[in-house]
């Protein structure tokens, strides 16, 4: 198997993610319709976002560090996406051999510029964190 750069990773996971909340919001769609002409249990519903928590568990087990994060997505997903594949990679820049931070910035929404933190474990690069850049240039912490 041909091992991905770190910067193929991160943009493979941008497009996962990207359209993974494609998917979501039409599926949030579809639900709100049927709320409206028909009556779906509290078992559905919670089948629903446990169907939804999987389907991007699989993305952050392919492009992701294991292990439970401080500030976890839950789920979450955003309209328009958050994700977005036109995202600029700016620069990248080697911590060590095995950590690498990539700074990129959003061409939609707040175009905020984002640095990615990836780690290389078990010769495969992996996405551990991400950070975003306050308009003061301060860095906050980010939710993958």
């Amino acid at each position: 198997m041909e091992e991905h750069t770190p910067e193929e990773t991160l943009i493979e996971f941008i497009a996962a993610m990207h359209q993974w909340e494609v998917k979501e919001g039409e599926h949030a769609r579809e639900l709100d319709s049927r709320l409206g002409s028909e009556t779906i249990g509290e078992a559905e519903i919670s089948q629903l976002q446990q169907d939804r928590l999987a389907r991007q568990q699989q993305i952050f087990e392919k492009f992701c560090t294991p292990g439970p994060r401080l500030y976890g997505r839950q789920g979450a997903f955003g309209q328009p996406p958050e994700y977005d594949p036109s995202e600029t990679l700016l620069e990248v820049e080697e911590a060590s051999p095995t950590e690498v931070h990539i700074f990129t910035e959003q061409q939609i929404g707040f175009r905020h510029k984002r640095r990615y933190v990836l780690r290389k474990q078990q010769g495969r690069w992996r996405i551990d964190n991400v950070k975003w850049q306050a308009t003061d240039s301060t860095w906050e912490q980010g939710v993958l």
